[in-house]
Order: structure tokens, then sequence, then C-alpha cells
């Protein structure tokens, strides 16, 4: 703090190394920060506003892809009560099989099938 002329003192916001912190404790040349969010460790409570409700499965679907995969660019497909979706890249094998059924389970579709634009 002496190099950059700062006197530090408790509830000052300092900015260090790009990461935004804030004052605690000076003393005796021990200065301590806390970089926490200014809202960790607090309940916080939202008020919603529900624009559209979703009740097509495929939209159901098509909304998945976009929230869970920050997909904008992708194809959904339906035969019957099943849904391909293509995406740019594939999918890890690691991960494909429980995010099949994760979109199972949110949108209710039979069966949802992830493939790849190759």
């Amino acid at each position: 703090f002496k190099k950059e002329g700062i006197t530090p003192m408790p509830g000052l916001q300092v900015n260090i190394d790009g990461v935004i912190g804030i004052v605690k404790t000076v003393t005796g040349g021990r200065t301590i920060i806390d970089f926490n969010h200014p809202l960790a460790g607090k309940a916080v409570v939202y008020d919603i506003k529900i624009n559209k409700l979703i009740t097509d499965t495929e939209q159901k679907v098509k909304a998945f892809v976009e929230v869970a995969l920050h997909q904008k660019d992708f194809k959904v497909k339906k035969e019957g009560e099943k849904f391909t979706v293509e995406l740019k890249q594939e999918i890890p094998k690691e991960i494909k099989g429980k995010l099949e059924e994760k979109f199972r389970e949110v949108t209710k579709a039979k069966e949802v099938i992830f493939t790849h634009k190759k």
C-alpha cells in the first residue's frame, strides 16, 4: 500500500491483481482483505416474473439446449416421441449418457439423442 500511496482503512475497496476486495482490518503493518463476493454468506431473495410457460415438448428440448449447453446454432428433429439434437461439436462420451437422462427428466421426452455435425 505504501508504494501506491494508499492508507488502508476498514471498508476501503481495493483492486489487487485485477481482483476486487474490501479491507477488513489494519493492525501493525498487516492488512486483512476479504475477496469474497459482497453477497457471500447472505440470504438473497429474488422476485421473478414468468413471461412464458413452455408446455410443448419440442420447445422444452430447444429451450433446455439453449440454457444447459449455451448453444444457439443447433437443430432438433422430432420422430414421434424421439428427439435428435444436432450440435456443432460432439459431447464427450463421459457425460453424454447423463445429459440425455437429465434431458428426458426435465423435458418429459421419451428419448433424447445428441449427435454432431461432421
